[in-house]
C-alpha cells in the first residue's frame, strides 16, 4: 500500500461525505414521516370508504377494526423509524468526533486554534437530535390518539371487548417505547 492511499485528507473527506449522507437521510425522513402521516390521517378521516363504514355517524365494527389496526401499525412503524434515526444521530456524532480529531491534527500542524473549526450552538440548544425526537414522538402520539378520537374503540367494546383491551396494551407498549426513546442518550465513545 502506498503512503497516499490512506492520507488524513482522504479519510477526512470520506468522513465529511458520511456526515452529509446521514444528515441527508435524516432530513428526508424528518420531512416525509409527518407529511405522509398527516396525509394518511386526512385521507383516512375523509375517505369515502371510512365514511361508508359509518352508520348514523358512528363507525361500524369493520370500520372501527380497520382504523384501530391501522393506527397501531402506523405508530409502530413510526417508532421503528424513530429508533433507526436515533442510531443515525449516534453514527453522525461518532463521525463528527472523528472529523474533529483530524481537524485538531491539521490545526496543530498549521498553528491554528480550535476556534477555526468550532461549530455554532443550536438555537435554544434544540438541534437535530431533540427535533427528531419531538417530531417522531408527536407523530406516534397522533397515530395512537386516532382510534380513541374517532370513537373506534367505543364501537369495538360493544362487540369485541378483548380488542379494546388489546389496543390499550399495545398502545401502552408503543407509547412507553416512544417515551424511553425520547429520553434516551445517543452517546458515543470518547477518542
Amino acid at each position: 500500500m502506498a503512503n497516499n492511499d490512506l492520507s488524513l485528507e482522504k479519510i477526512y473527506i470520506g468522513i465529511l461525505e458520511d456526515i452529509r449522507r446521514t444528515d441527508d437521510i435524516s432530513f428526508k425522513l424528518l420531512g416525509l414521516v409527518p407529511f405522509l402521516s398527516g396525509a394518511g390521517l386526512l385521507s383516512i378521516l375523509f375517505s369515502e370508504k371510512v365514511q361508508g363504514l359509518a352508520k348514523d355517524g358512528h363507525l361500524t365494527t369493520l370500520g372501527a377494526s380497520i382504523l384501530t389496526v391501522l393506527s397501531l401499525f402506523a405508530a409502530a412503524i413510526t417508532l421503528g423509524l424513530m429508533r433507526w434515526e436515533l442510531r443515525n444521530v449516534q453514527t453522525c456524532k461518532w463521525l463528527i468526533g472523528r472529523a474533529k480529531k483530524l481537524e485538531q491534527v491539521a490545526l496543530a500542524a498549521n498553528q491554528l486554534t480550535d476556534a477555526f473549526f468550532s461549530r455554532p450552538i443550536a438555537p435554544n440548544r434544540i438541534g437535530k437530535e431533540i427535533s427528531e425526537k419531538l417530531v417522531y414522538a408527536g407523530t406516534i402520539a397522533t397515530w395512537l390518539a386516532l382510534a380513541p378520537a374517532c370513537g373506534a374503540l367505543k364501537t369495538l367494546i360493544k362487540d369485541f371487548g378483548f380488542i379494546y383491551c388489546a389496543y390499550y396494551v399495545t398502545a401502552a407498549l408503543i407509547a412507553t417505547a416512544a417515551i424511553l426513546s425520547l429520553f434516551s442518550k445517543t452517546s458515543v465513545p470518547k477518542l
